[in-house]
């Protein structure tokens, strides 16, 4: 079950490799995309200062908002948003 949210914040743990590793803003739900770079359902339009993406023409570049794949992003909260989300994933593997 995901627990992304507009106005919440999530890692990038896939996707672009400039874009690994950073923490965005989740702005709003986009849905599917159909272009040449991407293609798919659950994309989230993220946002954050050192973000980069991928040009129509095929150009990477920096931006302040991307869209990126559902599972592309771990899902950031507080401690006890994090304590249900590490049981489930227990809980996953039993």
């Amino acid at each position: 079950m995901s627990r992304l949210q507009v106005g919440g914040l999530a890692l990038v743990i896939g996707g672009l490799d400039q874009n690994l590793g950073k923490i965005v803003k989740l702005v709003s739900f986009v849905g599917s995309v159909d272009n040449t770079y991407a293609k798919g359902s659950d994309y989230w339009l993220s946002e954050s200062d050192g973000l980069v993406g991928r040009m129509p023409s095929g150009i990477i570049k920096p931006v302040s908002r991307t869209n990126i794949k559902a599972i592309h992003l771990l899902p950031l909260g507080d401690k006890q948003t994090q304590d249900e989300l590490a049981k489930e994933k227990e809980t996953e593997y039993t």
